[in-house]
């Protein structure tokens, strides 16, 4: 009893001695209360890490009727200086394997090329300078998206973001690698996986070319909206003339307006861009086979205006009701862009259109349209309806694994003009503006931070606006891995 007693005794002695001392000592007041400041000591001037992208494709088209094996391996290296700036080397060496001899192609084929050499300079607070050889991307990605040198700067400021570039891409000869999505020289994979980018865009090979961009994205304001602005200019370096007269220059420049935000409920979601190109090309002018000369001696190109259009919007909704068990997402989208009824094809931006001013819709970026068609936004409208789902994201393996899937509607505008796609019908031929539709799905899983899985299904059912003997039904099966070492 002695004993339970002396320790109660001895309990009380603490907690008195607590007190007193708790009361000897001044409470700090609520508005002087802050975070513990950080300091701006660089403790390690120099960081260095390197590694191996890994990415093996799979792929299998009913239209090729054979597989394709494509790797991409990007030895990597990265220099962080000061603890703010960061310096990065990326190699490619690409693999292409196709299981039949394709007659205009190498049946296994390994280009190299330095893909990325750039520095991310941020100076202040909000401010970065981009340096080098690097992914450059402007607005959502449309007018355009690829690899190139050059210069940019961006700056986050109380009236809004804005950012500045001058670019330069080029052409190295057949015998070395171009800085283009597409490949090295003379190559051209039909399919080619790039971090960061949807696997059903089809980029554009740039050419030598200079770009001058600036674009601007206010703050927000009501119902969390945000206003952008965006201009581009392409200058070719392609000036020459051909021994038949021809010439292929063409400097385009574009104007954007967009807004997006939310519709009366956080869960509703509204994206919306408008585009218009203007700028020079040259329309075809031969001396036989070939359209007539409206402004030009035969034999010559004759120099044109540009006048195109195009918009892109997309409404995403997160539904409440199943959002715990599968975290579903419903999302709507439109694109369209204008087309030329006498154009000759749809995917050159040069000696296409026969006369007049041009009015086909070209670009340098990426346009999301679906697996199996992969088209270009040219003298096409497409509706899309699609379904996004995590369906077992409440399993610690599988949190991480996205599915989608799309419903796409394909058609014309000009019904005589043309698409990226040759197969379509163009001019008298034409009998109908629908292009057809397709369905996609794709698993994408996260496994890890450094290993990520991917499957694609497509398919593609053409409509009345293709010739009669291409209106076969495309299949398309895709599987990527990717590993960081």
């Amino acid at each position: 009893m002695r004993k339970l007693y002396s320790f109660f005794i001895a309990v009380g002695i603490l907690l008195a001695g607590s007190m007193l001392s708790a009361q000897q000592e001044e409470l700090i007041p609520l508005e002087d209360l802050k975070p513990l400041e950080i300091s701006e000591k660089v403790l390690n001037p120099f960081g260095f890490s390197y590694g191996l992208n890994l990415n093996q494709t799979f792929y299998h088209d009913t239209a090729l009727n054979q597989f394709l094996l494509i790797g991409a391996y990007r030895p990597f290296a990265m220099l962080l200086i000061n603890e703010n700036h960061l310096v990065t080397a990326r190699g490619k060496i690409s693999y292409t394997h196709y299981e039949k001899k394709i007659a205009s192609r190498k049946q296994d084929e390994v280009v190299g090329a330095l893909e990325l050499f750039n520095i991310d300079y941020n100076f202040g607070k909000n401010q970065r300078l981009k340096a080098g050889r690097a992914f450059y991307k402007m607005g959502r990605g449309l007018l355009f998206a690829n690899f190139a040198d050059g210069l940019e700067f961006s700056r986050v400021a109380s009236w809004g973001q804005y950012k500045a570039l001058a670019l330069y891409s080029a052409e190295y000869g057949a015998g070395a690698c171009a800085i283009s999505i597409q490949g090295c020289g003379s190559s051209s994979n039909p399919f080619n996986v790039v971090p960061g980018q949807a696997a059903d865009v089809t980029l554009p090979d740039a050419g030598k070319r200079l770009f001058y961009g600036f674009e601007y994205i206010s703050p927000g304001m009501f119902w969390g909206g945000r206003l952008s602005a965006l201009a581009l200019y392409s200058q070719d370096l392609n000036t020459g003339t051909r021994a038949n007269g021809e010439k292929y220059t063409f400097n385009p420049w574009y104007a954007s307006l967009g807004a997006r935000g939310i519709l009366f409920t956080p869960a509703l979601r509204y994206i919306v861009n408008y585009y218009y190109q203007g700028g020079s090309t040259f329309n075809q002018c031969r001396t036989s086979g070939g359209a007539t000369c409206t402004n030009s001696a035969p034999g010559t190109s004759a120099e044109t205006s540009i006048s195109a259009h195009a918009a892109m919007a997309d409404v995403n909704y997160t539904i409440p009701f199943f959002e715990q068990l599968v975290k579903p997402g419903v999302v709507a989208q439109y694109a369209f862009a204008t087309g030329d009824a006498d154009r000759v094809g749809g995917g050159t931006p040069a000696q296409a259109s026969k006369s007049g001013n041009d009015t086909g819709f070209y670009y340098f970026g990426a346009f999301s349209g679906g697996l199996a068609l992969k088209p270009r936004l040219h003298n096409m409208q497409v509706f899309r309806l699609g379904l996004n789902l995590r369906p077992l994201h409440f399993m610690y393996y599988f949190r991480n694994l996205a599915m989608s899937l799309k419903y796409s509607r394909y058609a014309k505008l000009e019904q005589a003009g043309p698409t990226s796609d040759p197969n379509v019908a163009i001019g008298t031929a034409a009998t109908s503006s629908n292009l057809g539709s397709a369905i996609d799905l794709t698993l994408a899983w996260d496994y890890r931070s450094d290993v990520k899985f991917f499957y694609g299904f497509g398919t593609f059912s053409p409509g009345e606006a293709y010739k009669a003997d291409k209106r076969s039904v495309t299949t398309v099966h895709l599987f990527s891995a990717t590993i960081n070492l």
